[in-house]
């Protein structure tokens, strides 16, 4: 792929991205302050630092982005909203959904539940996660980051 149609596939990501989370009510997380730092360089709005919940390891760069989705409970996990906001992402982003769906989206590759080492083996191919996981407002207090 030349540099100018790399280059324009990238603007067109950042330009869909920012488009789909920068709105009141999504905060954007991500592991490192060096990546915050670049998110906020690149328009995003309220981008936050939370540690990983697991031990991460160096893995091959390649051209094409993933976006990741993972939440057994349909309604709560908001498993409808990561499928809508999958289904508006351009074809040359590759979306995957773990978890259970009564629905299933072209362009989204479907994965039932499975064991923990096999989920973390497939989130290490996500470049973006997905975390529309709704809050009841009784829980919202104890989520202050």
């Amino acid at each position: 792929m030349g540099k100018s149609r790399r280059d324009s596939l990238y603007g067109l990501a950042v330009k869909t991205f920012r488009y789909l989370f920068n709105r009141d009510n999504v905060v954007v997380i991500t592991w490192t302050q060096w990546s915050k730092e670049g998110l906020e360089e690149e328009g995003f709005r309220d981008v936050r630092v939370v540690p990983p919940p697991m031990r991460t390891s160096f893995r091959k760069i390649d051209n094409k982005m993933t976006v990741g989705f993972v939440g057994v409970e349909y309604h709560r996990k908001g498993g409808d909203i990561a499928e809508n906001v999958m289904s508006k992402l351009p074809r040359h982003v590759r979306k995957v959904y773990v978890g259970k769906s009564p629905r299933r989206i072209e362009g989204i590759e479907y994965h039932s539940p499975m064991r923990r080492d096999e989920l973390l083996k497939l989130m290490a191919e996500f470049d973006v996660l997905l975390f529309p996981t709704r809050v009841r407002l009784m829980d919202s207090q104890h989520l202050r980051l």
